[in-house]
C-alpha cells in the first residue's frame, strides 16, 4: 500500500462486470491490512445503493465477531454532513431538505409566464434550474440561458427566493453548498481530510459538477489510498 497516491484510480467497465464486487473485495483486503474502515468513506450516488451495500457486506464479508465496518452512504448525506457541521460552528439552523420542487415551478411557470407545460417540457426546465447549481453556474451564465416563453434568469432567481423564504434545500444546494463550505472553512476541510484514510465512490459518473469540486477539496494533500470508481 503506497503512503501517497498522487492521482485517483479509476475502474471504468461495463455495468453487471463486478466493480461492486470488486469495491467490496477491497475493503475485505483493507481490513486484513489493519485499516480501520470507519475511518473509509464509501460513496454511492443514492441512498438506495447504500442499503444493498450493506446487505452485501453484512451476508458475504462480514463475521459475527466484527466491531469495524464500512459505511456506506449517499453522496447527499455526506454534503448534509458537511454543511451541518459548517452551521454548528457557526450557531446557523440547517435547511430542510426536499427532494422534488418540480409541482412548485410548474406553479411558478404558469403564474409568472401564464404557461402550462407539458410534463417533458416540465422536466427539461427543471433539469435547467437543477444544473444551475449542479455546474455552480455564476449570475453571467445563468442570464445566457434561453427557454421559449420563460424568462430563465427571473424564474431561477424567484425559484431560489422560494427556498431561501422557507429554509429549504435541493438535493443539487447540498453538493453545492457542501462545497462551499469546504471552501469557506479552512478548519473544516482540515477536519475531513486527516480524518479519512481511503475514499471510495461508487458510480461517479452520476455525480454534478459540484459533488466533483467538493471530492477534490478532500483529494488535495490527501495522504492516503484513494479509489474513486466509476
Amino acid at each position: 500500500q503506497l503512503n501517497i497516491i498522487p492521482n485517483p484510480n479509476k475502474i471504468d467497465y461495463l455495468g453487471g462486470s463486478g466493480k461492486t464486487t470488486l469495491l467490496l473485495e477491497r475493503l475485505q483486503f483493507l481490513a486484513q491490512e489493519g485499516v480501520a474502515l470507519k475511518r473509509t468513506l464509501n460513496l454511492v450516488a443514492y441512498k438506495e445503493d447504500t442499503a444493498h451495500l450493506n446487505y452485501l457486506w453484512k451476508s458475504e464479508y462480514s463475521s459475527e465477531e466484527e466491531e469495524d465496518a464500512p459505511m456506506f452512504r449517499s453522496i447527499y448525506q455526506f454534503c448534509y454532513n458537511i454543511i451541518h457541521h459548517y452551521n454548528a460552528k457557526r450557531g446557523i439552523h440547517d435547511s430542510r431538505v426536499s427532494r422534488d420542487f418540480k409541482l412548485q415551478v410548474a406553479r411558478m411557470i404558469q403564474e409568472y409566464f401564464s404557461l402550462s407545460l407539458n410534463h417533458y417540457a416540465l422536466d427539461s426546465v427543471y433539469r435547467k434550474l437543477g444544473e444551475c447549481k449542479g455546474m455552480m453556474m455564476s449570475e453571467s451564465s445563468i442570464a445566457q440561458i434561453e427557454v421559449d416563453g420563460i424568462d430563465f434568469p427571473y424564474l431561477y432567481s424567484r425559484f431560489e427566493q422560494y427556498k431561501e423564504q422557507r429554509g429549504l434545500v435541493s438535493y443539487e444546494d447540498l453538493m453545492a453548498q457542501a462545497a462551499q463550505c469546504l471552501m469557506k472553512d479552512e478548519e473544516l476541510l482540515d477536519q475531513y481530510r486527516s480524518y479519512y484514510s481511503h475514499i471510495h465512490v461508487d458510480d461517479a459518473q452520476n455525480l454534478s459538477f459540484a459533488a466533483h469540486v467538493m471530492l477534490k477539496l478532500l483529494l488535495i494533500l490527501f495522504k492516503a489510498g484513494i479509489q474513486i470508481r466509476k
